[in-house]
């Protein structure tokens, strides 16, 4: 899911994708086909490309399917979850600070699921390492 929670608009700069942990380029229409493939039933897409202009308050999701349900989606699931990873830059109007924005870190998906209303007792503890939200790869 893509949010703007900024006070203003964020111009994005560039983006990319990684399918299974294999650079697949900027989020296009024909990247997000080739994410998707014969994905049945086949999830829908929205792409941004460098230079769209994301109003303050804009959300949207960048794959989803109608109605979710497990038994059905399982390949959207599996997708989502472990096989796609995605990088944005972008900037304000200002320009010139090139924040990052990125899926790719290994931690959230080792997270174990637990039910909803769990004890804080029960959560997974994670290693204790800085996060950087820039991937040199």
């Amino acid at each position: 899911m893509i949010v703007n929670a900024g006070l203003g608009p964020a111009i994005v700069t560039g983006t990319r994708i990684w399918l299974d942990g294999q650079l697949m380029g900027a989020w296009t229409k024909e990247t997000s086909r080739l994410v998707r493939g014969e994905m049945t039933p086949y999830a829908r897409a929205s792409t941004v490309v460098q230079g769209t202009g994301l109003p303050s308050g804009y959300t949207t999701f960048l794959l989803s399917v109608d109605s979710y349900e497990t038994s059905k989606h399982k390949a959207f699931r599996d997708l989502v979850e472990q096989r796609f990873d995605l990088e944005m830059r972008y900037e304000s109007l200002y320009g010139g600070e090139n924040f990052v924005e990125t899926t790719r870190s290994s931690i959230w998906r080792s997270a174990v699921s637990l039910p909803f209303g769990a004890a804080p007792s029960q959560m997974p503890k994670f290693p204790e390492q800085p996060i950087s939200s820039a991937d040199p790869t």
